[in-house]
């Protein structure tokens, strides 16, 4: 009777487990609703918003994923070690080449924490202008409410504020032409080193399994138990590994830098060359109904109601349902 009721449980928690979304997405859920519903967050870096929680959520999914890794190696080194001496030695310099992989993702998700902070440094430069643009629009909507009086005691009024007005936008023109300039510069320091930090762990993870590759292929399957004789090898792998990591360099990498080979007008018109919102449509849809609704709060809605007629509140996001 235990064996069918082991069984019977097992199979209870398997599919709970399977209909209970994964912890990551609910984080990654919340992190954005947070984003969405913020009465402080304004509309026009709200885009901006979104992409540093989910860039976020990329770094702690992918130091978690690291930590699992670890763990991996751990239980299955310690799996190896009470087995035959040619599994021993097989499963530990396995178990190795696990942890150090996992030290590699460790190491990148720590690079695309690095490039988020550029893009931050966007959000917070332009948050601090949107109190300038509201105060601007102010004056506008003002002026333009004058307008419709037409009648003379309106009129020095709106000389004071037509004056106001064009000060503020001299004044404040330095600081959106440097936005335009900082959003430039900061999206390519974020992305040189999210790109660079992707090609250093693909890089450096290609090395890994080629290692292991060499490993498994001085595994004997027949089984030689303690008539092993194989360490030297095994510890060889191990060595040169280590050595090959250390040695790979940014200037010398395994890939080489493509150099384009453009198709002249007709290249344009090509299926595979349309835009990421066209060719992705429906991925990127699912990827909203995934996180609920990501429609702003009317808080957001709000936040530039001299500028805009106020809409009606959007409907209440909602999780989705476990399949």
């Amino acid at each position: 009777m235990t064996e069918p009721k082991q069984s019977t449980l097992t199979g209870l928690f398997n599919r709970l487990g399977s209909s209970i979304p994964a912890v990551g997405s609910l984080q990654s859920t919340m992190r954005q609703q947070i984003a969405l519903h913020n009465p402080n967050q304004p509309q026009e870096t709200l885009k901006l918003q979104l992409a540093l929680k989910a860039a976020s959520g990329v770094v702690t999914t992918e130091e978690a994923n690291a930590r699992e890794a670890k763990l991996y190696s751990k239980n299955f080194f310690l799996w190896g070690k009470d087995e035959a001496a040619d599994l021993s030695d097989t499963s530990d310099r396995i178990a190795f080449l696990m942890f150090k992989s996992a030290e590699l993702q460790e190491a990148h998700a720590q690079r695309v924490a690095q490039s988020r902070v550029a893009l931050k440094d966007i959000r917070n430069f332009e948050n601090e202008l949107v109190p300038k643009r509201n105060r601007r629009q102010a004056l506008s909507n003002k002026l333009t409410t004058l307008r419709q009086k037409n009648d003379k005691r309106a009129a020095t009024e709106m000389a004071q504020l037509s004056a106001d007005l064009e000060q503020m936008e001299r004044e404040d023109a330095t600081f959106e032409e440097s936005l335009s300039v900082l959003k430039r510069t900061k999206v390519h320091e974020a992305f040189s080193l999210h790109f660079a930090a992707q090609r250093e762990l693909a890089e450096k993870l290609a090395i890994v399994a080629a290692y292991g590759d060499v490993l498994l292929q001085r595994m004997d399957s027949s089984g030689i138990g303690e008539h092993y004789t194989g360490r030297e090898g095994t510890a060889a792998v191990r060595a040169e590994v280590v050595a090959a990591l250390d040695a790979w360099s940014p200037l010398k990498p395994l890939i080489p830098t493509p150099e384009l080979h453009l198709g002249g007008s007709s290249f344009l018109g090509r299926s595979d060359t349309g835009s990421f919102g066209s060719t992705h449509a429906h991925e990127l849809s699912q990827l909203d109904a995934n996180h609920g609704n990501l429609s702003p709060s009317p808080a957001q809605s709000y936040q530039s109601a001299n500028s805009r007629a106020e809409s009606p509140p959007p409907p209440l996001p909602t999780r989705p349902v476990p399949v």
